[in-house]
């Protein structure tokens, strides 16, 4: 596993040989204990995990630490812990 959590790509990317993604995510299972995963795009077919710190990706508000606000420029896509 990856300093953040990590995911294998086997089943995800197809037509690929499986390897680690760094950080990727499916579920909070594939993160480090009390970290949690954010959904990613449907274009990649996994999101990212995240601490909640500032500047980690978000989803919304609670996915971040106390103070920080989650900011997404983009419609459906995560944001960023501010």
């Amino acid at each position: 596993m990856g300093g953040a959590g990590a995911l294998c790509s086997a089943g995800l990317i197809m037509g690929k040989n499986a390897m680690c993604i760094p950080g990727g995510c499916a579920t909070d299972a594939n993160c480090k204990a009390a970290w949690r995963c954010i959904p990613g795009s449907a274009m990649t077919g996994y999101g990212e995990c995240t601490n909640g710190a500032s500047g980690e990706p978000c989803a919304k508000t609670s996915d971040c630490k106390a103070g920080l606000q989650c900011h997404v420029p983009i419609v459906n896509q995560p944001g960023t812990c501010k």
